[in-house]
């Protein structure tokens, strides 16, 4: 029987690390660096705890950030840059002003992808903090082509086989929690199908319905995040 990635992300999303699959903490990896960095903590424990654990499962973690994490994250960069819902953070101005130089989504995402993909092994605090470069170093970059990792990339495809039935089927019960108004239970499935399918903008707008009535200022972000992939969905897919 095929392994399905999504069933054990769904099943082991509150037992200790130590007792996750291999599946489940790639995608909670990746998840990591797909948020703002102004939505994490400065110092990133998250990030290398998941790292260590991965290490001591003996994957190789460096190749699967610059086949995997990169262009994930290059894709979170887009639709935060040219989507209609995301506003410029000013420390990171420089992806703004790189991609007016670019001119399109897809030549930005590959560009990022690339500087990313460089910074693995250049700098890792610069990766996470998505610190920008020079807009005009960004826009001579040559763009990266995928799979940028092919190790990496084995790695993945290896460990994290989903079944999409299992997540439409799992996304239809969180719709209907929601609309039970049991918007606690809801809430706990949608965290877990965002980290499933972190660009598909539906769950991520339920989420934020899910979440509007405790906390209006995560529901915020959360629509804005699922407007902005609504708006550059051709450029991250």
């Amino acid at each position: 029987m095929t392994a399905d990635a999504a069933r054990a992300l769904l099943d082991e999303r509150h037992v200790p690390l130590v007792r996750r699959s291999p599946s489940t903490v790639l995608l909670q990896f990746r998840y990591y660096v797909l948020r703002p960095p102004d939505e994490r903590s400065a110092e990133h424990d998250e990030f290398y705890i998941l790292w260590m654990d991965l290490d001591r499962r003996r994957i190789p973690v460096p190749a699967v950030i610059r086949a995997v994490l990169a262009p994930a994250t290059a894709r979170a960069m887009t639709a935060r840059v040219f989507g209609s819902g995301a506003d410029p953070v000013p420390a990171r101005i420089g992806w703004w002003e790189g991609a007016e130089l670019i001119g399109s989504a897809i030549g930005f995402r590959a560009r990022a992808t690339r500087r990313l993909v460089d910074l693995v092994d250049e700098d890792m605090g610069a990766f996470l903090d998505w610190r920008a470069p020079e807009p005009s170093e960004l826009a001579a970059l040559v763009p990266a082509r995928e799979p940028t990792d092919p190790e990496g990339q084995r790695v993945w495809d290896r460990y994290v086989p989903a079944d999409p039935g299992t997540i439409v089927a799992e996304h239809a019960r969180a719709r209907d929690l929601l609309a039970d108004g049991q918007t606690t239970e809801a809430t706990d499935l949608l965290e877990a199908l965002t980290v499933l399918r972190p660009f598909d903008p539906d769950p991520v707008a339920d989420l934020a319905e899910a979440v509007a009535g405790h906390d209006t200022d995560r529901a915020v972000l959360l629509r804005r995040r699922a407007a902005s992939l609504r708006a550059v969905a051709d450029a991250v897919r």
